[in-house]
């Protein structure tokens, strides 16, 4: 039996009158798929006119109402529901400008635009925080890694104690808002302004600071391997600024030297002693001292891990990290855990809450200890600690932390976008749930150490 798309196209198929409204992208799509010929695309083309001009206001390029859209389009930042109902918890955040499918429209006076939107398998939203759209949804990051990357979204350094001002009003009054420390961090689009005569740049969330109290900052460009096996463990990473000599085993002299976050490969897998030192032979021969090298070590993976099922585990002896499915290594890179008395804790956990973008800071008042703006892929595993880039140091492998671990901004990108929950494009912030458990990561003083579960507790992450 055909479908009524299918009967729709064909040589007798009568193209619906102007006027008539196709009401989802849904149908306009099925009648695609159902036509093959000329004058059958000739129909479809009719019919997604009619969805995205004549559904809605004469003149307007968008529906007049969710029956008729493709998409929503949030028109501020937005919380999402587990279910369709305003007192349940909170399980992620839209950011604003973007475009999401409409699963299903249910009627809800308790929500403000009188609907909830299902843009995701348990995934609502209100619908007053969104508008009806014909645009397909655009697969859009929160985060660009290379936009922050480059110079059109640049950090800034603060090089001595400076005010914050929240206005240019602000500025005049001379009423700061708080007081950075030296080597603060912000974010900026390439915006200033001048005030009373002093130019002011502008933040990414418009906090007015002084030109002459910033310095550029510059993100570090090292980034993890991928690995296809345990035999890719034979990398390791040569650390030690600015640059590691390189020995000839046979004479024991100096050849070369290598940068500092180089990665080398290994030709034997333990190292050989010479002049009372450890050497790790390179491929090509020459040696590397043991104390200039970070290793990775295989790690068997936590008991109940079911196969293939993604894991990380975080050596802080090593400074290491490495990510695996199943018992099968995938990536490792160099990390930076809590420097002393702020040490990291070891445990078992489960990434519970991620967000795109953070702030981490630490304000009492307006005294402020230490303070990055805007800080990408953030992942909390356990009450605030995390994992998240850092852009304002190049010292991976070396502890370096308040107690979160710490990776650069290509590996926070890549471990962000591997990790379960999965943030969906768009979203800037998403809970774990039964559907979608958070990865778990285990973090250890030393291979085979064995740690205790930590899962709880989950306190809430720090608002922006």
């Amino acid at each position: 039996m055909r479908s009524v798309a299918a009967a729709a196209c064909g040589p007798r198929s009568r193209i619906p009158a102007t006027g008539t409204r196709i009401r989802s992208a849904t149908t306009a799509l099925r009648w695609k798929r159902a036509c093959s010929s000329p004058e059958d695309t000739m129909t479809f083309f009719v019919l997604l006119l009619q969805l995205t001009v004549l559904s809605g206001p004469p003149g307007s390029p968008f529906p007049d109402s969710f029956n008729y859209a493709i998409s929503a389009h949030s028109s501020e930042r937005a919380r999402v529901f587990g279910r369709p109902d305003l007192d349940t918890p909170v399980i992620g955040v839209i950011e604003q400008g973007g475009d999401f499918p409409i699963h299903e429209i249910l009627e809800d006076r308790s929500c403000p635009g009188g609907h909830f939107l299902r843009i995701a398998r348990s995934h609502f939203v209100c619908s007053a925080h969104f508008s009806p759209s014909a645009r397909f949804p655009a697969r859009v990051p929160v985060v660009a890694v290379d936009e922050t990357m480059d110079s059109s979204l640049a950090w800034r350094r603060t090089k001595v104690a400076t005010p914050v001002w929240a206005s240019r009003a602000d500025r005049l009054a001379g009423k700061p808002a708080f007081l950075l420390p030296r080597n603060a961090h912000l974010l900026y689009r390439k915006r200033y302004v001048t005030v009373d005569g002093e130019l002011m740049y502008l933040s990414l969330k418009d906090y007015l600071v002084a030109s002459a109290d910033l310095e550029e900052a510059s993100p570090s460009t090292f980034s993890g391997k991928r690995t296809d096996g345990a035999g890719d463990l034979a990398w390791a990473v040569v650390y030690r600024y600015p640059t590691v000599p390189v020995v000839d085993l046979d004479r024991g002299r100096p050849r070369r030297r290598l940068p500092d976050k180089t990665w080398v490969r290994l030709a034997t897998a333990g190292p050989v002693e010479r002049d009372g030192r450890k050497y790790y032979r390179l491929e090509d021969g020459w040696g590397v001292s043991g104390e200039h090298l970070r290793l990775f070590t295989l790690g068997e993976p936590p008991e109940g891990t079911a196969p293939g099922e993604p894991w990380i585990e975080v050596n802080m002896t090593s400074q290491t990290l490495v990510a695996y499915e199943g018992a099968r290594p995938v990536f490792r890179t160099l990390i930076s855990s809590g420097r002393v008395g702020t040490d990291t804790v070891p445990g078992l956990y489960r990434i519970y809450f991620k967000r795109a973008v953070q702030d981490v800071s630490r304000k009492r008042g307006k005294k402020v200890d230490y303070f990055f703006e805007s800080v990408p892929f953030v992942q909390f595993f356990h009450g605030v600690f995390a994992f998240h880039s850092a852009m304002w140091h190049h010292a991976f492998g070396f502890p370096h932390s308040m107690g979160c671990v710490e990776t650069s901004l290509r590996d926070a990108a890549f471990l962000f976008g591997w990790t379960h929950p999965r943030v969906p494009d768009g979203y800037l912030a998403l809970t774990d749930s039964v559907e979608d458990p958070g990865t778990l990561v285990r973090i250890v003083k030393f291979p085979g150490h064995r740690v205790p579960t930590r899962f709880h507790p989950r306190a809430v992450p720090p608002e922006e």
